[in-house]
């Protein structure tokens, strides 16, 4: 017996911890404002050139605020064209007396033969007709002159004509609703801007277009408007104005099924939106691009998008969307969204957001699932860099989170899995509408720390000492340089010299050389910019230094160098805090060092206590000074013992780096 379906019913079953529904409400709500705010910030610093073709309808409301957004760089554009106009040749020919003309048209001949009664004879001429010379009274001359009466500039007009029409057309409603409202001796702010633009429009009209002819004729574009500086700003803001701001229509037909791709990329512009708020400026928009249909958001797309940001340091930082990384030992990887951090001459920094909408309950603490961590794992372990001439594979990714949707924050910081974060760098944080404040307090710090600081989150192998290398191994010795002359004579001559009393011993396996040079000396110039490999070094007197000739006998140490190199960006000087003879660093710190309190860190302890008492000083505006053993921060000596152990004014405390502040604030 056959049975017929009559009705099909479909349950989903909601967590209690979740709200879907409200989710994306609110999270479609923060897309539209940070992708309208992206559109504007687009159109009032750059522009990507493109061909659209006409809309249908747009809102007066969205005229005006494109307008005042562009026009600034649209009367520009115009001013540029006036002053460096496109232009055409034009010949004309006219009937002038021989003796005037200037260039002779080759339609001269027929024009005479039409007309023999402009001929006179003469002995010397050169026109002849049955056995006589004749001379012309009168040629046709052919001259060139200049127009600016080309399509080009036409077309211009009627972008022109056409603003003043939508303008007026808007005022007429602006004036027809306050007489409908009783207001019209208010002044409307957009009706001032209106009238302001007209204004400038007709200035322009009645001035370089007024001998410029009307459009009359359909021509295709032509690469004046994709190339030339003013025209193609022009039409692209007169395309702008009439397309509008066009959002993809993908976004509105999610449904709570597919939540959690509206997550993912609610992720990313929340991501977005802290780097803004960091001091960040976007330098490239990525993830918007001009089609046929106007400003169209990509991020629903399966293609790799990547937004760019700079500060005022030069330092840029990449932002990408679904960025694929292939040719990997193992297998491709595609994590949802990658940080990128450029510093100036430092190593490059990458971490991984992975945004998953889904929770894990475990005794009423919530967090991500275990699983996805899992991924965060093997997304560090297999997006890995070949190291140039080796066979080897080093990580290039610093950190990875999942991100999943919590909005309770002070209860998450006592999981495993936010505490993570700190001892190996993978973890999570949770992350809804208006509960960002942990992901934006993280991605401040990265940003912020050094490269020093940043390495020392990587796990290192049990066989390798890695502390040995980069706290221990001191094969850097640091000089004092006297002036500007002995900076020359020492990078012309490739050398540098200290006194036997200031350094008796030459200490055993140094190989490099780097140049201080002091705020006293250098001014605006201090900090360490060169260094150099050291080939060999002996004992002389200091009379016997040819590049740098003085009297004195004193005997000094000379370090004869196989090159200089240079350090970018240079190790910057702190607060008072300098070299005064000679110093002895590794390698590593000197070329990782920011700045010089860095090059005497000792271990990971040191490492762990600078970063909070630098943080301590940012803060509080102390100064922070290094001394041999310790730190002195405001007047108060910090020296570390051992991991969570430090001596402060001589007491010992059993406390972790983050909780010095409190021992500070007792003292």
């Amino acid at each position: 017996m056959s049975r017929n379906i009559l009705l099909t019913l479909t349950i989903e079953v909601f967590p209690a911890k979740m709200d879907y529904y409200q989710d994306y409400k609110a999270m479609l709500q923060e897309i539209n404002e940070e992708m309208a705010a992206l559109a504007y910030e687009l159109l009032g610093s750059t522009f990507h050139q493109a061909t659209v073709s006409q809309t249908k309808y747009q809102s007066n409301f969205e005229f005006i605020k494109i307008l005042q957004r562009v026009f600034n760089n649209f009367n520009r554009a115009l001013k540029r064209i006036e002053k460096y106009p496109k232009h055409n040749i034009v010949l004309q020919e006219t009937i002038k007396h021989a003796d005037k003309a200037k260039v002779v048209s080759s339609k001269t001949s027929k024009f005479l033969g039409k007309k023999p009664e402009n001929l006179f004879e003469d002995k010397n001429g050169f026109i002849a007709v049955n056995g006589k010379k004749y001379l012309p009274f009168k040629i046709i001359e052919l001259k060139k002159n200049i127009t600016f009466d080309i399509f080009e500039n036409q077309y211009v007009k009627y972008i022109l004509q056409n603003l003043i029409k939508r303008i007026k057309k808007i005022k007429g409603n602006i004036a027809k609703q306050n007489i409908e409202r009783k207001q019209s001796n208010i002044v409307n702010e957009y009706l001032n801007f209106l009238n302001e633009v007209e204004k400038q429009i007709t200035y322009h009209l009645r001035t370089f277009y007024v001998n410029i002819s009307e459009l009359n004729k359909n021509k295709s574009m032509t690469l004046v408007f994709q190339m030339a500086l003013g025209y193609k700003e022009v039409y692209f803001y007169w395309i702008l104005l009439k397309k509008g701001l066009s959002i993809s229509e993908d976004i509105y037909n999610i449904t709570p099924k597919r939540i959690w791709k509206l997550y993912e990329i609610w992720c990313y512009l929340t991501i977005h939106k802290i780097i803004k708020e960091l001091g960040y400026k976007v330098k490239n928009y990525g993830i918007i691009k001009v089609t046929d249909n106007g400003l169209v958001f990509n991020l629903l797309q399966n293609d790799t998008s990547v937004m760019k940001y700079v500060n005022e340091n030069g330092e840029e930082i990449e932002l990408f969307y679904n960025k694929i990384f292939t040719n990997l030992p193992t297998s491709d990887q595609k994590p949802d969204t990658v940080l990128c951090l450029n510093k100036k001459g430092k190593i490059n920094r990458m971490f991984i957001f992975d945004a998953k909408y889904r929770v894990e309950i475990n005794n009423e603490e919530i967090g991500p699932l275990e699983e996805d961590i899992n991924a965060m794992h093997r997304y560090r372990d297999a997006i890995v860099a070949e190291m140039p001439e080796t066979m080897q594979f080093k990580y290039k990714t610093f950190g990875a989170y999942v991100m999943f949707p919590y909005s309770d924050e002070k209860k998450f910081v006592n999981h495993k899995f936010y505490k993570s974060i700190e001892k190996v760098n993978i973890g999570a944080f949770p992350l809804l509408p208006g509960s960002y404040s942990l992901l934006k307090e993280h991605i401040k710090s990265i940003i912020e720390e050094s490269d020093i600081e940043s390495t020392s989150r990587i796990l290192s192998h049990e066989a390798i000492d890695d502390s040995f290398i980069k706290f221990k191994y001191r094969n850097v010795l640091i000089g004092n340089v006297k002036d500007k002359k002995h900076l020359e004579a020492y990078l012309d001559n490739k050398f540098y010299h200290i006194p036997v009393s200031t350094l008796a011993n030459v200490r055993p396996g140094i190989e490099y050389i780097a140049f201080y040079q002091s705020a006293k000396s250098f001014g605006k110039d201090a900090g360490i910019y060169y260094y150099g490999r050291i080939k060999s070094f002996r004992t002389y007197k200091r009379n016997e230094c040819q590049e740098l000739p003085s009297t004195k006998e004193e005997l000094y140490i000379r370090f004869e160098l196989e090159s200089i190199e240079n350090l970018d960006p240079p190790i910057q000087t702190v607060d008072d805090y300098g070299i005064r003879t000679h110093i002895y660093t590794t390698y590593y710190l000197l070329t990782n060092a920011e700045n010089i309190h860095e090059l005497s860190l000792r271990n990971y302890c040191e490492l762990e206590l600078y970063k909070e008492l630098k943080k301590l000083k940012k803060e509080k505006g102390y100064k922070l000074r290094r001394r041999q053993d310790s730190f002195e921060l405001n007047g108060i000596s910090i020296e570390v013992l051992k991991r969570n152990c430090f001596r402060v004014n001589g007491k010992i405390y059993n406390i972790k780096p983050q909780e010095i502040s409190k021992i500070l604030e007792l003292e």
